[in-house]
């Protein structure tokens, strides 16, 4: 790989790396709440086992992140961990109930949903074997996560009736979801991005636009 290729999936896989890492501290987060709900046992489990899929996930990224880079890349500190879950608390039960199920929705359902479609095409289109490996354990388990985000809201819907069927309803009405995706340094091989494991603009788009239409 030439020098600006390699820059260009070191710098993606690195932003890859720091979204996976957040993404720990946003299943922490959202056990606690689980709780703060009295959300049954099987959820909590499952939750613990996301967040610990997503320290697999980071490692990875960060590993490629670093190989492509040609020295090693580790997460920095992260104050906004614990920042995330300074918010205002709900006043009873039914108020965690409509939190957690707009939450699932937007985190669950979308986000994970669609990372999930994300890293399940990329991998349609890499050939590298190292990079493969990676993104099948993601695609396996995001899969997994969005499960989880639908499973959740199933269950608030079930306890909370019509205050999260409106809460939902409200949320559904603006629903949006960024795409972030990084621009690749000028003279990059677009070739060799996609066969290490990086979508561009336009898949990403559409790629979008197809999770928001089934959620």
């Amino acid at each position: 790989l030439d020098a600006p290729t390699r820059q260009a999936l070191a710098e993606a896989w690195l932003e890859d790396a720091r979204a996976e890492h957040a993404s720990i501290a946003a299943f922490s987060r959202l056990s606690l709440e689980l709780m703060a709900a009295g959300a049954p046992p099987r959820l909590l489990e499952q939750t613990h086992q996301a967040a610990l899929d997503e320290v697999r996930h980071a490692q990875a990224c960060f590993a490629l992140a670093g190989a492509y880079r040609g020295e090693e890349v580790a997460p920095a500190s992260f104050p906004q961990a614990v920042e995330a879950a300074r918010r205002e608390v709900p006043a009873d039960r039914q108020g965690w109930l409509e939190v957690l199920a707009v939450d699932s929705l937007l985190d669950g359902c979308l986000g994970e949903g669609y990372a999930a479609r994300v890293a399940l095409k990329a991998l349609s289109q890499t050939t590298d074997g190292v990079v493969r490996t990676t993104l099948e354990a993601i695609a396996h388990e995001e899969s997994r996560h969005a499960e989880l985000g639908w499973d959740i809201l199933s269950w608030c819907l079930e306890q909370g009736e019509g205050a999260v069927q409106r809460a939902i309803t409200k949320a559904l009405a603006t629903l949006q979801l960024t795409v972030p995706v990084s621009v690749p340094a000028a003279g990059a091989s677009a070739e060799a991005l996609a066969a290490h494991g990086r979508l561009d603009l336009k898949t990403s788009a559409r790629l979008r636009d197809e999770t928001l239409e089934t959620v």
